[in-house]
């Protein structure tokens, strides 16, 4: 879950990867001992491998080229086969710092969705709410749900499923602090915004991500309960799965196993806490905590109504893709990612193959959710099709001065500026964050924030550049130096 999308100017969509609030496919993995794979079966602490074995060899050739060239600074990986639960290390947790284990803690960003989802299908299973029950029935006496005249009303599944016509986020929320952008919105100020919202749509009509909708709904189902979100998801299903690392807040032994989080910039950047929106992507946990999770999920024997609830198809996204109860629903696998400001994550289930994989990490590349899903294949024998590391090369003082400067975009009114620091050059559009930029060669440079890239064009005789080229996904730009 992200607060800050990046939308680079208009011409070009929206896009920030990972659960980025969007259903992509995302993940993360990780390394042990100072570089030495360890991998395990039911015991994580069996030892080590002989290097004989090709599925942790596959594993590593997906993984390794992405830590070697900076994406992420640790994965963390774990998978449960036909009962047996081994887990993988790649990567160290910061520079200088351990590698990380089975017990290692990530943010799993919007991964959390899918434990309220559980948590609703629960409730259903019970009969203390059905999933066409209004959310306005169940809302507390000062909040108002917004209508559409003609419309039916939002419903707790349309919040489960993004159908409800609610944003991905509300207009008001305007974090004191971008790097912690949910910690000051408050219960009054979500019922501002639904109370003075128009909906765009009928509820039901569409699908739209929204982590507004989800996080609404883990507060509603607290309220059904008389209880607090955190204490009702404890309750009803961490504590049944034994799942004793997962959780909105550390305690001071978790803190010191809580792997360090940095930006899609590879810079260090500090933990969210995320308030009312917690039930959208607010839990940390362990690669150990998650297969608990993942083991509950494939033998049924805890919570199976629930889980029957929430894996149950409720709408389309696309042709290949369904929703359940937060839950995406492919013809083969049933996933969920995550993201926050410095953590990935990625979520998978394989009933047929009896199979789960969980990718944790504490970088923010947009690269993570082709890296998870080749994570995937490689466990399942697969051909990986891992991304593109993009390998960086050094660029000389001089070239990178030359680069910098004040540009616009031709036939439009966006701005850009491109400043050197240190070795690096960084890159920054009108009211948006800066942006690292990567070099590939001395004219050509990518970010790490989304799928986008810069080309310089080369210097004159008097070696001046006089633009580039912006390309974010199928868009393209030119803009021109200013004087």
């Amino acid at each position: 879950m992200r607060s800050r999308l990046v939308l680079l100017f208009p011409l070009f969509v929206a896009c920030a990867g990972v659960d980025d609030d969007t259903p992509d496919r995302d993940g993360g993995v990780a390394q042990y001992d100072g570089g030495a794979v360890r991998d395990a079966g039911s015991t994580p602490d069996a030892g080590t491998p002989d290097g004989g074995d090709e599925t942790i060899e596959a594993i590593i050739e997906v993984v390794q080229p992405m830590i070697d060239e900076g994406w992420y600074p640790s994965v963390s990986i774990a998978w449960v086969e036909a009962g047996e639960v081994r887990y993988l290390g790649l990567g160290e947790t910061g520079p200088g710092g351990a590698a990380p284990t089975p017990d290692t803690l990530y943010e799993i960003g919007s991964v959390t969705k899918t434990f309220t989802g559980t948590l609703l299908g629960d409730m259903i299973a019970n009969g203390e709410v059905t999933a066409d029950a209004t959310a306005q029935s169940v809302a507390w006496p000062t909040l108002t749900m917004p209508t559409r005249a003609g419309a039916p009303e939002i419903t707790l599944e349309d919040l489960a499923t993004h159908f409800s016509a609610l944003p991905r986020l509300p207009s008001n929320l305007a974090p004191a602090d971008p790097a912690d952008p949910y910690v000051d919105y408050t219960t009054n100020d979500l019922e501002t915004f639904l109370a003075g919202y128009a909906l765009p749509r009928a509820p039901g009509a569409s699908f739209e991500y929204s982590n507004l909708g989800v996080g609404l709904l883990g507060q509603l189902l607290a309220h059904t309960a008389s209880t607090t979100y955190t204490s009702l998801l404890q309750t009803r299903v961490l504590a049944p799965l034994g799942m004793m690392d997962t959780t909105f807040v550390l305690d001071a032994e978790q803190q010191t196993r809580l792997a360090p989080g940095y930006d899609y910039n590879g810079e260090p950047t500090s933990n969210w806490d995320l308030g009312i929106f917690d039930p959208a992507g607010g839990l940390e946990s362990s690669a150990r905590d998650m297969m608990l999770y993942a083991q509950g999920y494939l033998d049924r024997t805890t919570l199976a109504d629930a889980i029957d609830e929430a894996t149950t198809p409720r709408g389309t996204l696309d042709p290949s893709v369904s929703v359940g109860l937060n839950w995406f629903i492919g013809a083969e696998a049933i996933f969920h990612d995550g993201a926050t400001g410095g953590y990935n994550a990625l979520f998978v289930l394989v009933p047929d193959d009896d199979l789960a994989v969980v990718v944790l990490t504490n970088g923010s590349g947009y690269q993570t959710g082709a890296m998870g899903f080749a994570v995937v294949q490689a466990i399942r024998g697969r051909a990986t099709n891992p991304p593109d590391p993009k390998p960086t090369v050094p660029v000389e003082s001089s070239v990178l001065a030359a680069n910098a400067g004040d540009y616009r975009l031709v036939n439009g009114n966006v701005r850009a500026t491109v400043t050197v620091q240190g070795e690096d050059l960084w890159f920054m559009l009108d009211q948006q964050p800066p942006l690292k930029l990567f070099a590939t060669s001395d004219q050509a440079y990518y970010v790490r924030a989304v799928e986008a890239s810069v080309t310089f064009d080369a210097p004159d005789g008097n070696g001046d550049v006089d633009g580039f080229q912006f390309v974010q996904g199928a868009a393209m730009g030119r803009f021109e130096r200013t004087p």
